[in-house]
């Protein structure tokens, strides 16, 4: 007879053993097991009373804290989903997605402070029911194709079936893991539940401080099971972090896109048995659904294979009509078995579209990645890029995963994007960013790719970058690299800053260039401004350098510059106004 699936608050409640134990820490503030589950309940209590069930979606815009952890567990509890909601997304998405999803309600810091006494008077006990393994865990927005964002549903079974997993693999450390990642990105799923279910604590980074702030001293402190990030996240902390403290993390398991062996060169010198764990799983996939892992000693040129299947994944290979392809060969990855998750929410057509019967089993399903992969000679899956990365350019089909592969393997190119510009219009072209070592430059760059690649895949510009801005995913942002060419978001840009500012000092007219401080402002309504800028743009600068000119039109050109120029040309503007 087979052992029944549990559900997330299931498997929370086992470790109650160890209610003594601390289950939450942020900065001063830290709960045990035992008081993140009671009130968690007293949550749960609230949300039931206001209709939340089994396939109701709770939305939770909370920054990272105390109550965001206590917030999802207490969704759970109530048998609904919960659905993270950045707090600094711009307030149209915010507003989509709650629609779209069709919310019942969403736990924001006034919410919760407003009805502080109404959850405070509720029982503490669990919930008399728990959530059935086939109900809805969770809803995640993504970005769509079409740029519409779409959410992914994830039931109970499937990430039960990751975190299992992972709690195996990763949850042995005793201390814990920091949740330090965007809160509406499954990245923050593993850094989360794999500490409370195996009775570690969870180290919260808190939502105002920014990565290279706040993890450099995380590690430095050390003892930290794992630290899960991006591989652009990585790059910052490479160059953020003192290398004698490379080792505060015993694992540093990385995901969300491709991984180079480059990238991970300060641990191979400065923490060679830090364990390296290279994670692949789009969100329909549940999380990971592949992985690769290896000690940071492990030397190697070019990209790092996302390895094997885990979870119970099964992973194919195939062509255009779904046959397999022989190893060596390009295909794209469809992925079956416990991962893979229901589908898009309120999107029949695009979750038939992207999941598929699965031509290897009967009855089973398989989702459609977009990935483009192929298994090297000792069977691992090597990711080489995304099917939707296939341009049409002069009447030829450019895969501009394939361009980046070949800059890569330039000497000197340490990072590399490529993108077509002005796609549809006579104007179209190939363009490259690059991040180069000392004495290579971008001419350097294109004579080579001129021996390497035939004259339709060769970049028309090859443009040297200090920096690449980031989504809030923590990924390489091809629209704001494009954008800085051509100064076509200047007019936005500071329409979207115009809007945040507003929004704080409760103007709907904002003039680009009052001050800040003329508008109502004050220094703790700046703090926030700042925090949320810097979120927004992904610019990392001290508060004074804001505020060095603190007017919509400053601060449009503070983060102009930072993402045309790089950090440094952003510091150097102080003085000058």
């Amino acid at each position: 007879m087979d052992e029944r699936v549990l559900s997330l608050p299931e498997l929370f409640a086992a470790r109650l053993g160890c209610a003594d134990a601390p289950a939450v820490i942020a900065g001063e503030e830290c709960l045990t097991f035992g008081e993140l589950d009671r009130r968690s309940n007293q949550v749960a209590a609230y949300l039931a009373g206001r209709g939340a069930a089994a396939e109701v979606v709770v939305g939770i815009s909370l920054p990272r804290s105390v109550d965001f952890v206590v917030a999802v567990l207490g969704v759970l509890k109530s048998g609904a989903a919960f659905l993270p909601i950045d707090p600094l997304e711009p307030l149209e998405r915010k507003r989509f997605i709650v629609e779209d999803a069709h919310v019942l309600l969403t736990l924001t810091e006034e919410r919760l402070r407003c009805d502080e006494s109404i959850i405070d008077s509720f029982p503490a006990d669990a919930p008399a029911h728990h959530p059935d393994p086939d109900s809805l865990a969770y809803v995640i927005y993504t970005s769509g194709s079409t740029g519409t964002p779409k959410g992914v549903m994830v039931q109970h079974a499937s990430v039960v079936n990751y975190l299992t997993w992972a709690a195996e693999h990763y949850g042995g450390a005793e201390g814990g893991a920091v949740l330090q990642s965007p809160l509406n990105t499954d990245l923050g799923i593993t850094s989360l539940f794999v500490p409370l279910l195996t009775g570690r604590p969870v180290h919260v980074l808190p939502g105002a401080e920014s990565l290279i702030d706040e993890l450099p001293m995380a590690l430095a402190r050390g003892g930290l099971g794992f630290v899960k990030l991006t591989p652009a996240h990585l790059d910052l902390l490479s160059a953020a972090l003192d290398p004698a403290t490379a080792g505060g993390a015993a694992r540093l398991l990385i995901g969300g896109e491709a991984l180079r062996f480059a990238q991970l060169d300060l641990w191979r010198t400065a923490s060679p048995d830090t364990v390296i764990v290279n994670e692949y799983g789009p969100t329909e996939a549940t999380v990971a659904c592949c992985a690769n892992e290896f000690p940071a000693a492990t030397g190697g040129d070019g990209p790092v294979p996302i390895g094997h299947a885990i979870a119970g994944a099964t992973l194919r290979v195939l062509d255009e009509q779904l046959r397999p392809v022989p190893d060596g060969e390009v295909g794209e990855l469809y992925v079956g078995g416990p991962p893979v998750s229901r589908g898009y929410l309120h999107r029949p057509a695009m979750t038939a579209a992207a999941f598929l019967p699965d031509p290897g089993s009967d009855g089973g399903r398989v989702y459609r990645t977009g990935d483009l992969v192929r298994r090297d000679g000792g069977g691992m899956l090597v990711y080489v890029g995304r099917t939707d990365d296939q341009v049409k350019l002069g009447g030829h089909r450019i895969e501009l995963g394939e361009v980046e592969t070949v800059m890569r393997g330039i000497e000197g190119v340490r990072a590399v994007t490529v993108a077509l510009r002005a796609p549809g219009t006579s104007a179209a072209a190939l363009t490259a960013f690059v991040q180069l070592d000392d004495g290579v430059d971008t001419d350097g760059v294109l004579r080579v790719l001129r021996e390497r690649l035939p004259d339709y895949m060769v970049p028309a510009e090859v443009h040297a970058v200090d920096t690449f801005p980031l989504t809030t995913q923590g990924k390489v942002n091809r629209t704001l690299l494009l954008e800085s060419l051509d100064g076509t978001a200047d007019t936005d840009l500071e329409r979207d800053v115009s809007e945040i500012v507003g929004d704080l000092v409760a103007i709907k007219s904002v003039d680009v260039g009052e001050s800040f401080f003329a508008m109502g402002g004050d220094s703790a309504l700046a703090a926030r401004l700042v925090t949320r800028l810097g979120r927004a743009y992904q610019v990392d600068v001290p508060d004074a350098v804001w505020l060095q000119r603190p007017s919509v039109a400053g601060f449009a050109e503070l983060i102009r510059t930072y993402r045309r120029h790089g950090r440094d040309a952003a510091l150097s503007l102080v003085g000058q106004s």
